[in-house]
Parts: C-alpha cells; structure tokens; sequence
C-alpha cells in the first residue's frame, strides 16, 4: 500500500507532503521512513492569493545532476546531508540487507545522516535520470 504523497484539509487550512527518508538507527542501521512536512495557508508571496507553505529549510548549495541509463553508483555514504528531486527517469535505491525503494519523476528522497548512509543508486529508467539535489549545512536542519 502506498501512502498519499501530497494531502490538504481545506477545514484547518493544513496541507502536507510525504517525503521519502533514508536514515539510520542507534545500531548503525540504515532503513526508509516517510518525513512529513507541514504546509500552512499564508500569504507568501502578496499580492497573490495565499497558497500552502513550510517551514523554510537552509540549504548551502543546489546541483542539477544527470545519469545515464544502467549507471549503478556501488556501495557508498551519501557525500553530504541533501534532498534530492526527480526531474525525470526512476532511480533504484537499495540499502544494506536488500531493501529497495524506487524514485520517480516528481518524488523525493532526504538523506540527512549522510556518513552512515551506505547504499546502492542505480537507473533503472530507459531514459537519463535528471535531478536537482540540495545540499543541507551539516548542522542545520
């Protein structure tokens, strides 16, 4: 069963979005949970209507990164704590012990204890996998 990545109750003017979360345990185990990130009606940009905002996060840097298919980036840490979006192609994340997780266009996955974070990426898409991923300070966030 697959959760909604996107909800909004219009009673409370709350909306939210599920986003993907690869972390790790006491025991150094690495494992997927779903962050959800609270939106709030507010008027974000006036003159505009109000429309659903978070918190804001700080992050450090913004990549756009490309892969071609069949690419497989073999055991490694995330190089820093990041987000990344799915512009296009699917992406395979598998982690020690053989979970997998599959990363489409228009998802997105958090990597935030980036040293402990050894997985496996793989295109599994036909086509390249374009993204942007954001870079987080190591101590923000």
């Amino acid at each position: 069963m697959t959760k909604e990545k996107i909800s909004v109750s219009i009673e409370d003017h709350t909306a939210s979005i599920n986003v993907l979360n690869m972390t790790v345990n006491k025991k150094d185990k690495v494992y997927f949970d779903e962050v959800i990130i609270p939106l709030h009606l507010k008027n974000f940009s006036p003159p505009a209507p109000e429309i659903y905002v978070s918190d804001s996060m700080k992050a450090k840097k913004l990549y756009f990164i490309t892969a071609e298919p069949g690419y497989i980036g073999d055991w490694h840490p995330a190089p820093f704590p990041l987000l990344i979006i799915v512009l296009a192609g699917t992406l395979e994340i598998e982690l020690p012990g053989g979970e997998k997780r599959v990363i489409s266009k228009g998802e997105m996955l958090f990597e935030k204890d980036d040293h402990k974070l050894i997985h496996k990426t793989s295109v599994i898409s036909k086509e390249n996998v374009y993204a942007v991923v954001v870079e987080f300070s190591e101590d923000e966030n």
